[in-house]
C-alpha cells in the first residue's frame, strides 16, 4: 500500500510538471490560428496518461483499504467470540450458560 501511494505521488508530480510545461507553451508558442505543436501534444498526452496512473493507483488503494477494514472487523468479531466461548459456564442442570468465572478466580 505504501508503494502505491509513493508511486502515485510521483504520477502526481510528473503531472504537475508537465502541467507547467505545457501552460509555459500555450504562453509563448500557441496562437489561436495555430496548430498545437508536436512537443505540446506529446506533454498533454503524457499527462494523461500519468493521471490514469493515479486514478488506477487510487483504484487499488482503496480497495486495499476495504479489504483491511474486513479483516480488521473479522478479527474484532473472532475476538469477540472467543472471549465469549471462554465466559461459558454450565448451571446446576448442565446447560451451556454465557457468565464469568465468578469473583477472585484467576484460573
Amino acid at each position: 500500500l505504501m508503494t502505491l501511494l509513493k508511486e502515485k505521488e510521483q504520477h502526481l508530480e510528473t503531472i504537475q510538471q508537465l502541467d507547467q510545461q505545457i501552460s509555459q507553451a500555450y504562453q509563448t508558442l500557441f496562437t489561436a490560428e495555430d496548430e498545437i505543436p508536436a512537443a505540446i501534444q506529446q506533454a498533454v498526452d503524457e499527462a494523461r496518461e500519468n493521471l490514469e496512473q493515479c486514478r488506477f493507483r487510487t483504484e487499488i488503494n482503496q480497495k486495499a483499504v476495504e479489504q483491511g477494514q474486513l479483516k480488521l472487523e473479522h478479527l474484532r468479531q473472532l475476538i469477540i467470540d472467543t472471549r465469549a466461548k471462554e465466559s461459558l459456564t454450565y448451571d446446576k442442570a448442565g446447560k451451556p450458560r454465557g457468565g464469568s468465572l465468578g469473583r477472585g478466580i484467576k484460573a
